[in-house]
């Protein structure tokens, strides 16, 4: 269940950042 929220949280930090973030940089930030 964690990793399905961090998961989501994933998905909403990449949604926020929008196109102009790399997704791998935003995940790096996460994690």
């Amino acid at each position: 269940a964690e990793l399905d929220k961090e998961a989501d949280m994933l998905k909403e930090g990449v949604i926020k950042f929008g196109e102009t973030h790399n997704p791998d940089a935003v995940a790096q930030h996460l994690f």
